[in-house]
């Protein structure tokens, strides 16, 4: 029995060699019966493939283009609509829920635990929303608009799986505790577990 770390879930069969392979990917494990690396790769790779997770010379443009419309412009385009109103009152918090995933820091990292995380499209939305979060507290430094990025960490939802050691509670306290800061707060930072992180 092999595991792999996969954030989804799944299960099925493949051929390999006119022999068929059971696999299931619950949760973050994929366990599949094997007697050869050649047949992991397979296994890996046709799962991934279906996810449409791939390497980033495998990213198709149509899912990195939806991608981007949720995590990117999606974000942005709420700022800029919540922006003039909160200059307006003089008070403001924005927070970007980002992830680890899209650490440059994190990427750039051979040795990271998230290493097998492929998701090249997530991934990169998260960098970019990082991204839109400096640009932004830079434009509005001097205005009580404090913008800063969370991560909320490994949380037991839909997505993370029930494996997933926070609970939701857990996962919205440095968000909240972003939303909430007061006059002189930290700006132009990126967060998990209310601790600064490297972008």
């Amino acid at each position: 029995m092999v595991q792999y770390l996969i954030p989804f879930e799944s299960r099925g069969t493949i051929n390999i060699d006119e022999r068929l392979i059971e696999f299931l990917i619950l949760d973050d494990n994929l366990s599949c019966q094997i007697d050869s690396k050649r047949s992991l790769v397979y296994v890996l790779f046709t799962f991934l493939k279906q996810r449409e997770i791939l390497v980033i010379f495998e990213l198709d443009p149509a899912v990195f283009h939806n991608t981007l419309t949720t995590n990117v412009f999606g974000p942005l385009l709420l700022a800029q609509a919540c922006i003039p109103l909160m200059k307006a009152n003089g008070y403001g918090r924005i927070v970007n829920m980002a992830s680890t995933l899209g650490s440059l820091n994190d990427i750039s990292n051979p040795d990271s635990p998230y290493g097998a995380v492929l998701s090249p499209a997530y991934r990169l939305s998260k960098t970019l929303l990082n991204g839109i979060t400096v640009l932004l507290a830079n434009a509005l430094r001097g205005t009580n608009i404090l913008v800063n990025s969370a991560c909320p960490g490994w949380v037991r939802t839909d997505m993370g799986g029930g494996k997933a050691p926070l609970t939701p509670e857990q996962g919205a306290d440095t968000p909240v505790w972003l939303a909430t800061l007061p006059d002189g707060g930290p700006t132009d930072g990126f967060f998990r577990e209310r601790q600064p992180i490297l972008w």
